[in-house]
């Protein structure tokens, strides 16, 4: 059962004088509005009599109650209400409508609750419109809202508001807490969006308040012959997500700093940006100090093997002097002289030619070699290694005095050496660091007797004046009818061949 309407098309010509419409126009039946307007309408739509009955249900009420036409034509909507109705406010409540004009809406509660078919209660809220048939009859019209998904997306964005709340807590806590200046902007509109603490000292930024402030606020006190290097960053992010580089500052206050700047920009469209500002001065002033201590002990060390070198000639000098004094009876000594030179001019011939790296089991086997002959003796080196796809391990700066250490082990390991069996060299090395041991059939007065040297300049002296600190370990020891001499050295100052990946 529905509402009355005319099915008679509207005249094409109108009254009072207004012009007919254009021949494009295309006038619609009653019942095709109708039908537009109720019967496949999306929402929930129902039509009540002036008792309030229904009359008319399109689908999409039936779907949203869970009733069929049949079951609601007829019947009070009162009765699927929650709570229900009681009997004199209800009247009260319709009364009051059908008092209204139509050109206002009726006093009705805005949302309410209905209790479908299978049972489940739903929220909703119903806009209402009074109308008239042609024999006066009240006909009330009802659309209705559903609001549970409404409730439930605002509630899902109430979530999403707190948890965004929190992430930006968290995030303003992190910034605060942080030592790097931390920016985020957007380059579209040229505005700064937030900015931490830190940005005012790190940067010498002197306004008091940086948001929406223009971007280039930034930047004030940066040296003029950097200002393109920021300008070419900003464009570099448009194809990449991060770039770095390194600035000079003015600092209003603390004088020419250094700066190294950090952009990002995330996957997301748009000009958003993140700017990370570190003072690095204190840092590269630490670099370039130990860089200089590193040049100042090269050059000693340099000195110190020319200072060897010089000694070592000048002995020569002395022994030639003394054998030509005492004719053949110095040509042993003469000989020692000449392959002790020949040892040390290859060595130090090999740490000063080619690459800057040399490798120990190299250094040391050439040294075996040199002073073995040197000595007339025997010399066997043995080289271990934990992992057979492992590079053996290199020395850089300290290759100087780790030779020296080595030639007066080894020296001293031959010159005490007793029996037939040749002095023995072992190369251990892993990853962390590598291990050399000498050893020569003897004995040691005592287990101390390395610590109870003073660093001089000949023998055990020199091995305890040369030895890297902090980065080496020499230990002196009997084992049964054997001297070990064992020399360690860490990660710290071993490295590994420059081809090395």
């Amino acid at each position: 059962m529905g509402p009355t309407a005319d099915t008679n098309p509207p005249s094409s010509k109108l009254t009072d004088g207004v012009p007919t419409p254009s021949e494009s126009f295309e006038p619609f039946s009653h019942d095709e509005i109708f039908r537009v307007m109720m019967v496949e309408s999306p929402l929930p739509v129902s039509v009540q009599d002036d008792q309030w009955r229904f009359v008319f249900v399109n689908q999409a009420y039936c779907r949203y109650t869970g009733y069929t036409a049949a079951e609601l034509i007829g019947k009070d909507p009162a009765g699927w209400l929650f709570p229900p109705e009681d009997g004199a406010g209800l009247l009260d409540m319709r009364h009051s409508a059908e008092r209204a004009s139509t050109d206002r809406l009726p006093i009705y509660p805005p949302v309410r609750e209905l209790v479908r078919k299978d049972g489940q209660r739903v929220r909703f809220h119903v806009d209402l419109s009074v109308s008239r048939t042609r024999r006066g009859a009240t006909l009330w019209c009802g659309v209705v809202f559903d609001l549970m998904h409404l409730e439930q997306t605002q509630a899902k964005l109430n979530e999403a508001e707190q948890a965004s709340q929190e992430m930006r807590f968290r995030f303003d806590s992190f910034a605060a807490l942080s030592n790097e200046a931390m920016i985020v902007a957007d380059l579209e509109s040229n505005r700064i969006l937030h900015a931490n603490r830190v940005v005012w000292d790190c940067l010498g930024v002197t306004e008091p308040d940086l948001a929406n402030a223009p971007v280039s606020t930034l930047w004030q006190h940066v040296s003029l012959a950097d200002l393109p290097a920021i300008n070419k960053a900003c464009d570099f992010l448009a194809s990449n997500r991060t770039h770095e580089f390194t600035i000079t500052l003015n600092h209003p206050e603390n004088g020419p700093r250094k700066l190294r700047i950090r952009l990002f920009r995330n996957d997301r469209p748009g000009a958003e940006i993140y700017i990370l500002a570190d003072d690095m001065t204190e840092q590269l002033r630490e670099a370039e100090q130990r860089l200089q201590q590193a040049v100042f002990r090269r050059d000693a060390l340099v000195k110190e093997v020319y200072h060897r070198i010089k000694n070592n000639l000048q002995g020569v000098i002395g022994v030639l002097q003394s054998a030509r004094i005492e004719g053949d009876s110095a040509r042993q000594a003469i000989n020692e002289a000449i392959h002790k030179i020949n040892a040390i001019a290859e060595v130090n011939g090999m740490l000063t030619s080619g690459p800057s790296q040399v490798a120990i089991n190299d250094l040391i086997s050439r040294l075996g070699d040199y002073l073995a002959s040197a000595f007339n003796a025997s010399v066997t080196v043995h080289y271990q290694v934990s992992d057979a796809a492992l590079p053996p391990p290199t020395i850089n700066y300290d290759a100087v005095p780790i030779a020296l250490v080595m030639n007066e082990i080894i020296t001293n390991a031959i010159k005490y050496h007793k029996g037939p069996k040749p002095v023995s060299v072992q190369i251990e090395h892993d990853r962390l660091a590598c291990a050399v041991h000498v050893m020569n059939r003897g004995s040691l007065a005592r287990d101390d007797v390395f610590e109870s040297i003073a660093p001089n300049t000949h023998g055990l002296g020199l091995v305890k004046a040369l030895l890297p600190t902090g980065s080496s370990y020499f230990r002196l020891h009997q084992q049964g009818e054997t001297v070990c001499a064992s020399l360690w050295l860490d990660a710290n100052l071993i490295g590994r061949p420059e081809s090395d990946t």
